[in-house]
């Protein structure tokens, strides 16, 4: 299982179903479309720093809540687009808020948290997981 590391509090978001949409530069491999995919969750936070940050479905995250440095979720990526209207294909107009639109937005479905995250180091790009971890991975779902 190949997976993909999203900074904090983005991976925490996706694993609760909230942002269905990840934002990156490029598309993701061929090989991960309607595939499972693990969702790591990077050590580094990706907003302000605040106590209290908040999202774009308006809820409120806070840095201690959210775990890194390991897998906390697998989704299913059913498909990616440049534009709005690729994009309208695969998920709804509210569920757009998410994507950025300078970005190519990689839409998530069938997400399934993980009760405890697996430690994990994060890489770039798509990489394969371990065995031992996918073993894990797999145990809890």
């Amino acid at each position: 299982m190949r997976f993909l590391s999203v900074r904090q509090p983005w991976a925490d978001a996706i694993a609760r179903g909230w942002k269905v949409i990840e934002n990156r530069k490029q598309a993701p491999p061929r090989s991960v479309l309607s595939q499972q995919v693990a969702i790591h969750a990077a050590l580094s936070w990706g907003l302000t720093g605040s106590p209290g940050d908040i999202l774009p479905n308006g809820r409120t995250v806070r840095r201690n809540t959210c775990a890194r440095g390991g897998v906390v979720a697998v989704a299913t990526v059913v498909g990616y687009g440049w534009t709005e209207e690729q994009l309208l294909r695969l998920a709804s107009y509210d569920e757009l808020r998410w994507w950025q639109r300078t970005q190519v937005g990689i839409v998530l479905r069938d997400v399934k948290r993980i009760r405890q995250p697996v430690p994990v180091r994060g890489m770039l790009g798509w990489p394969e997981l371990p065995p031992d971890v996918e073993a894990a991975i797999l145990a809890q779902i």
